[in-house]
C-alpha cells in the first residue's frame, strides 16, 4: 500500500462521513412528522457542500498524490474533513418542528454552511498552491486566481447576505460555475 492509498483511506472516510451526514439530514426531514417549508436556500446550500466534498475528493487524486505523509499534513487534511462534517451536520435542522421554514434555518446557519468551503479551501491551499502553480504558465496562474476569486467571492457573499433571493442567486451561480470549471460530462452518444 502506498502512502497516498493509506492517506486516502483516512481522508476518504472523513469526507464520506460528511456526505452520509448530508443525506441523513435530508432523509430525516423527509420523514419528519411536521414538514417544514423547503424554500431554496437549504437545498442549494447542501448541494454546494456536496459538490465541494466531491471536488475535494477528486482534487486529492488529481493534485495531492505527492503530498508527504506526515503528522502535519494529516492534521491539515483531518481539519478539512472535520470542517465539512460539521457543516454537513449543521446543514439540516435536527428537529423540523423547530424550523418551519428552511430558508430561515439556512440564514441562521449560513456562516457554518457556506463558510465551510471557505475554511477548507484556505487549508487546502497550503498543498494546492505548490502542486498547481509549480512551474505553471502565467495564463494558468491567472485562471487559478480568477477561479478562486469567483468561488471565494460568491461564498463570502452568501456568508454575509441575509437576503433570500440574493443568497439563492449567488449559490445557483456558484453551482453553475463549479460545474463549468470542474464538471466534465462524457457524452458517449456524441462522437
Amino acid at each position: 500500500m502506498s502512502q497516498f492509498e493509506f492517506f486516502m483511506i483516512f481522508f476518504g472516510l472523513l469526507l464520506g462521513m460528511a456526505v452520509a451526514e448530508l443525506f441523513v439530514g435530508f432523509a430525516q426531514l423527509l420523514r419528519a412528522k411536521v414538514r417544514p417549508r423547503w424554500g431554496l436556500l437549504t437545498p442549494l446550500g447542501s448541494a454546494i457542500l456536496l459538490i465541494f466534498v466531491m471536488m475535494t475528493f477528486l482534487d486529492s487524486w488529481n493534485k495531492f498524490q505527492t503530498v508527504p505523509l506526515t503528522l502535519g499534513s494529516i492534521t491539515l487534511f483531518c481539519m478539512v474533513g472535520i470542517v465539512y462534517f460539521v457543516a454537513a451536520v449543521v446543514a439540516f435542522p435536527r428537529d423540523a418542528a423547530d424550523w418551519p421554514d428552511l430558508d430561515v434555518y439556512f440564514l441562521a446557519h449560513r456562516r457554518w454552511i457556506a463558510g465551510a468551503p471557505i475554511a477548507a479551501g484556505l487549508i487546502l491551499m497550503v498543498f494546492e498552491i505548490p502542486a498547481v502553480l509549480g512551474g505553471a504558465t502565467a495564463a494558468r496562474i491567472a485562471i487559478y486566481i480568477f477561479q478562486n476569486v469567483v468561488i471565494f467571492g460568491l461564498l463570502t457573499g452568501v456568508v454575509l447576505s441575509n437576503r433570500r433571493r440574493l443568497s439563492a442567486a449567488m449559490m445557483a451561480v456558484l453551482i453553475l460555475f463549479l460545474y463549468g470549471i470542474a464538471g466534465t460530462f462524457p457524452l458517449p452518444w456524441i462522437s
